[in-house]
C-alpha cells in the first residue's frame, strides 16, 4: 500500500515537472520531447494515440459495439444506451467546454496561448487552419468528391446533392429568421392579411 503511494507521489510529481516544462508527458523525462501548443503530449504520442483510437473504433464496429465502452452493442448510433445516457449527464454535454474557456478569455481557440486578433483564432492557428482546408479542398476535388463533406461525388468546384440542398435549407431558415413578415391590412407583424391571425380577415364569400 505505501509502494503504491509512493508511485502516486513519484509520477504525480512527474507530470507537474513535464508540464511546467511543456513537455509530452508521455516520453521519458529524460528524452522528453516538446508537447503541442496547447497539448500535453507531442505530435509523435499524438499520432500514436489516433492510430490505436481508430484502430479500436474499426475493431468495435466490425463487432457491431459500442465506441465508448465496447462491450454493449450499438442501439443509438454508434453508441449503446447506457453511454448515450451517461453522456447527458455530463456538465459539458453538447458543449466544448475548453473552446468556450479560450474564448471567453480571449485566447485562441485552438493553441490557447496567443490572443485571438481577429475571430477565434490568432494569426498563425489562423493560417495554418486556412492551408489545412485548401489542401483538404484540393485532394477532395481532385479524387472527383464534394469539397464540403469528401463522402459523394460531385462535379470539380461544386457541392454534392446532399450539401447543396442542406445549404439551400439553412439558408432559407436564416432569411426566415431575419425577415419580418408584416400584414398589409393591420400592419400587424408575423402573418400576412390572407392568414386568419389578422384581426381584419373575412372568410371568401362562396359562389
Amino acid at each position: 500500500m505505501k509502494d503504491r503511494a509512493r508511485d502516486l507521489k513519484r509520477a504525480k510529481e512527474r507530470r507537474k515537472l513535464l508540464l511546467a516544462k511543456k513537455l509530452c508527458q508521455l516520453c521519458p523525462v529524460s528524452g522528453a520531447r516538446p508537447a503541442r501548443p496547447g497539448r500535453t503530449t507531442c505530435v509523435e504520442h499524438a499520432r500514436e494515440n489516433l492510430r490505436r483510437q481508430r484502430a479500436r473504433t474499426k475493431e468495435r464496429a466490425a463487432k457491431g459495439l459500442c465506441d465508448l465502452c465496447g462491450l454493449a452493442p450499438r442501439t443509438l448510433g454508434v453508441l449503446c444506451v447506457a453511454c448515450v445516457e451517461h453522456r447527458k449527464t455530463l456538465p459539458s454535454y453538447g458543449r466544448n467546454v475548453t473552446n468556450e474557456s479560450r474564448v471567453k478569455a480571449g485566447l485562441c481557440r485552438t493553441c490557447g496561448e496567443r490572443s485571438a486578433m481577429a475571430g477565434t483564432r490568432c494569426g498563425r492557428c489562423g493560417k495554418d487552419e486556412a492551408e489545412k482546408s485548401r489542401q483538404r479542398r484540393e485532394e477532395r476535388t481532385s479524387k472527383g468528391l464534394c469539397y464540403r463533406c469528401g463522402k459523394h461525388r460531385a462535379p470539380a468546384g461544386h457541392g454534392c446533392k446532399t450539401c447543396v440542398r442542406s445549404r439551400r435549407s439553412r439558408v432559407r431558415t436564416e432569411v426566415k429568421l431575419k425577415v419580418v413578415v408584416r400584414c398589409q391590412a393591420c400592419s400587424g407583424v408575423g402573418h400576412t392579411r390572407r392568414s386568419i391571425r389578422c384581426p381584419m380577415w373575412q372568410p371568401r364569400a362562396q359562389p
